[in-house]
């Protein structure tokens, strides 16, 4: 599946943004690979842009609040009651926005389709979004993040976590949960929306009564596994991250990938009903 050229990130804000174009080059050139080039501090058509040969962040600060309905695919995940996460009361208090489009070549093409880019640049823009929308979270007072590529919407907290994170796989990979009870037990399965576009395929967990900080980590580290190693999940994979565990990844008829939790500390798990 090709890639996509471009990724978004909105933060909204209790004040309209404050930006500082040359410090926010400054913390990305610091981030990014020789691969995209050099950044420098441009503006197109009156907005803030970072420009480097291969790729470009521009910013389009929005003095006015957003309707929620954007970010319906995102407030519809069972992922923020998991955590706790009031996205209503957020995006009743904003006041403002900041938009980051971060996308392949020196500049935005409106009227071009670009090429899709290689994993590797790809990676690259991930980065670059990632490293723009924290500097400017930590310059601005910053409510939540939209994270378009995973289709997340993170509390501010949440995403600060992950600033100093080089490549953060838990903003690029969203765990969307699915919990269903059976009696007094509950079955979580996960699906990793964003895996498609890190891994090159879909990667789910079948139904297990495990909890979701547990299942989530070991599934990040999963992806990490098949990042560096492509070819391992060819004809099927067990595996474990720490003694007394057992999972075991099959292929699906579509092609995605789906984790099996088999044993945990040393424990059979049932098997789903």
């Amino acid at each position: 599946m090709p890639l996509p050229s471009s990724i978004t990130a909105t933060l909204l804000l209790s004040h309209p943004a404050q930006i500082d174009s040359e410090a926010l080059c400054t913390a990305l050139a610091a981030r990014i690979g020789p691969e995209l080039g050099t950044l420098e501090c441009r503006t197109w058509r009156g907005a803030p842009l970072l420009s480097a040969p291969k790729a470009h962040v521009l910013v389009q600060p929005r003095d006015l609040p957003l309707t929620g309905h954007r970010f319906d695919t995102a407030l519809d995940s069972q992922l923020l009651d998991v955590l706790h996460e009031d996205p209503d009361s957020v995006i009743g208090q904003h006041r403002a926005a900041v938009t980051l489009s971060v996308g392949t070549g020196a500049e935005p093409s409106p009227s071009d389709t670009p090429p899709s880019p290689t994993q590797d640049v790809f990676d690259q823009l991930l980065i670059l979004g990632h490293g723009a929308a924290s500097q400017l979270a930590q310059q601005n007072a910053t409510l939540a993040v939209h994270w378009q590529q995973s289709g997340q919407f993170l509390s501010a907290e949440r995403f600060a976590a992950m600033s100093r994170m080089l490549f953060p796989l838990p903003l690029f990979l969203h765990p969307r949960p699915e919990i269903r009870q059976d009696g007094r037990k509950a079955w979580l399965s996960l699906e990793l929306f964003g895996a498609t576009e890190l891994i090159g395929r879909s990667l789910r967990s079948a139904p297990a009564p495990v909890a979701f900080d547990w299942l989530a980590p070991r599934l990040f580290a999963l992806v990490s596994h098949l990042r560096a190693d492509p070819g391992a999940a060819d004809g099927g994979l067990t595996f474990a991250t720490a003694p007394g565990e057992r999972f075991r990844l099959r292929e699906d008829a579509d092609g995605g990938l789906t984790v099996h939790v088999e044993m945990k500390d040393g424990k059979l798990l049932p098997v789903a009903p």
